[in-house]
């Protein structure tokens, strides 16, 4: 991600509505899915560590790691979160095998790496039977001026992202698209009516805000039932390894 993107972020996460939906969605499937009272939770590609920080003060019990391949990042982290925080690329995961009972990664995916080699990264650091959640963007057709300034080069549909999971391992446990009452917005803001060179990444007028943030919780409530949305501007996973 560049690296003015990071400062971006680190501003944001705890108040934008976007992140503080995504950040409920990972906290209820790991609530749903996984041990949080005693679990080892890796955040591959933790960014500014907003969402361990959101972690660590529902789960406080956890013990947290955070991965990130920005240094000046890694320091932002450290200090929000609290984890033990690594300088580092997720093609190449410097903790032993079965060390984590879950491994989260948000949106990172997206970005220009090597996949398959991550992948398989997240499913050696796992303990049998531990947890994967995953963010990504979805439908390359929407790629837009927004992943161009953040640097996001893929997008993909549930059935790509579970196909590639389930070929390093995986089984599914569930998978489903987000921001779903929102998706007509996002596709003619994308695609119609685009905004520049500039990320969405900043702060929405508060109006706007708090009403996305109430669409947010209702999805939130809707993929917490196990429902699955027929489509979506993101797409969450979550995977199990055998």
């Amino acid at each position: 991600m560049k690296k003015e993107e990071y400062f971006l972020m680190s501003a944001v996460e705890e108040s934008m509505w976007w992140y503080r939906t995504l950040h409920q969605i990972a906290a209820n499937a790991i609530r749903r899915y996984a041990k949080p009272d005693s679990m080892t939770l890796l955040d591959a590609g933790c960014g500014t560590g907003g969402m361990l920080k959101f972690i660590r003060e529902r789960f406080p019990s956890s013990s947290l790691y955070g991965l990130e391949l920005m240094p000046g990042a890694c320091d932002i982290a450290r200090l929000k979160s609290g984890a033990e925080i690594q300088s580092g690329s997720i093609e190449h995961i410097s903790y032993p095998a079965s060390f984590f009972d879950v491994v989260i990664s948000l949106d990172v995916l997206n970005y220009d790496l090597e996949r398959d080699l991550a992948v398989s990264e997240f499913y050696r650091v796992l303990k049998p039977g531990g947890t994967l959640l995953l963010n990504l963007a979805a439908y390359q057709w929407l790629h837009s001026y927004h992943d161009k300034a953040v640097g996001q080069t893929n997008r993909f549909t549930l059935r790509a992202a579970n196909r590639m999971l389930e070929g390093h391992g995986f089984m599914k446990v569930y998978g489903s698209y987000w921001n779903f009452l929102l998706f007509p917005l996002m596709v003619l803001r994308r695609k119609l009516f685009p905004a520049g060179s500039a990320s969405d990444v900043k702060p929405f007028h508060p109006v706007l805000d708090y009403l996305f943030n109430k669409t947010g919780f209702v999805e939130t409530r809707i993929l917490d039932k196990g429902i699955v949305l027929p489509c979506g501007g993101s797409l969450f996973l979550v995977m199990r390894k055998k």
